[in-house]
Formats: structure tokens, C-alpha cells, sequence
């Protein structure tokens, strides 16, 4: 579900809200449990080892998930002209957009979408999903509250070209794109911020189709 409407007139503004469900007809739970391995003499020396039990448990269960989000987008255009040479003209198009999106973490004991179980005889435990035998796995784990910036860059030039009836402008693709990302969530616990990545897209003789990436970490190893 989403829409979107103008502010100020230059601003777009994209809000969504999506969900979605999925209905299970069953689900698991874990047991931890101890067993006896007797000798093969069978006399008091028998050992006692552990496991887990996958528990099938019938009956429908749903699997619920939602997010929302809203992006800010706006065109700017830098123009350089020239009074000299062939070329006249220089755009930039600069189109920067902000997004905001918001998922709650699913894996909360309030969703009833993971269990604990005992996982040895020292205290240890881990979660699991009730879903995690089903072909979609059920909701995922970890709450999403982070904020996105992405600024994508156009280049072209207006460039003069005499002919017999007298001077045309043609207008040349320098550059496609040139987009520059990264986001912040506020909800992660450490490393809110993420890679900033720059990519590059543009067109060569009119056949090549040239992409190039890079990605780059704000964070260093502490040695």
C-alpha cells in the first residue's frame, strides 16, 4: 500500500506500508532431552548423552510481517555554460532521496514467531523459529530503524556542430549515473552504519554499456 503527493511544490514524498501473511498448518518446538548409551557388556559404566527432539506440533499458525517506509526526493539542476569552443553547455542533474524505514524485530517474545530451547547441560540456549521447517521460513529476526541516503548524478553536454544550413546543438550523455549510498540503523546494537557504496553507469560509442562499483567500510579493525 503506498501513495505519494508533493511538498513545497519540488519535494515527492513516497509513504508505504507493507504487509504481509502466511499461513501454516504446522509448526515445530524443541525438546531438549537426555538419553542412556549402555556399554556393551551392559554394566553400570553406561553413558548419558543429549539431543534435541524436533516436536511437530498441527494446527494453523500464521506468520505476520510488516514494514513502512517513506522517501523524500527532489531534482536539482547545475547548468555551466560557456561562451567558447564546441561546447555550450554543461547539466548536472543531482537527485538526492531520503528514505526512512521502520520493521520491527519479529523475533521478539511478544510475536510468538521464536522459541528458546536448552541447548547443553551448562545453562546454554538458543532461539529458533517455529516456522524454520516451512518453505518461507516464517518472519526474520531484528528490528529495522534506519535512515538512507542516496544521491544520483547525471552529466551531459550540449555541444555545438556546424553543417551546411548553418550551427545545431547536440545534446551527449557524459555520464549516466553516478550514485552515491549508505544508511544509519539507529536500532542495531553496534555498526549502525553501513558500507557506503558508489556506482557508475554510462554508455560508450553508443554499444558499450560500462558499469563500475566500488563499496567502502566506515569502520576500522581495532589492532
Amino acid at each position: 500500500m503506498s501513495t505519494n503527493f508533493n511538498i513545497l511544490k519540488y519535494i515527492t514524498a513516497s509513504p508505504a506500508l507493507n504487509l504481509s501473511a502466511v499461513m501454516y498448518p504446522k509448526t515445530i518446538e524443541k525438546e531438549f532431552y537426555s538419553y542412556i548409551i549402555p556399554t556393551a557388556d551392559g554394566n553400570k559404566d553406561s553413558l548419558t548423552a543429549y539431543a534435541i527432539r524436533n516436536n511437530i506440533v498441527k494446527g494453523f499458525e500464521g506468520g505476520y510481517e510488516a514494514n513502512f517506509s517513506t522517501a523524500f526526493n527532489t531534482k536539482i539542476y547545475f547548468d555551466y555554460l560557456f561562451k567558447k569552443g564546441k561546447v555550450k553547455q554543461i547539466r548536472h542533474l543531482l537527485i538526492p532521496t531520503l528514505t526512512y524505514n521502520y520493521r520491527p524485530d519479529y523475533g521478539a517474545d511478544k510475536y510468538g514467531n521464536f522459541k528458546t530451547v536448552q541447548l547443553d547441560t551448562a545453562g546454554g540456549t538458543y532461539k529458533y523459529s517455529i516456522f524454520e521447517r516451512e518453505p518461507y521460513k516464517g518472519p526474520g529476526v531484528g528490528e529495522q530503524n534506519a535512515f538512507s541516503l542516496g544521491l544520483n548524478n547525471n552529466f551531459e553536454k550540449k555541444q555545438k556542430i556546424r553543417t551546411d544550413t548553418g550551427i545545431t546543438y547536440k545534446k551527449v550523455v557524459l555520464l549516466q549515473n553516478l550514485g552515491i549510498n549508505g544508511s544509519y540503523n539507529m536500532a542495531a546494537d553496534s555498526f549502525k552504519m553501513s558500507n557506503v557504496v558508489v556506482s557508475a553507469r554510462t554508455v560508450l560509442f553508443k554499444y558499450f554499456d560500462i558499469n563500475a562499483s566500488a563499496s567502502y567500510d566506515p569502520y576500522d579493525y581495532d589492532n
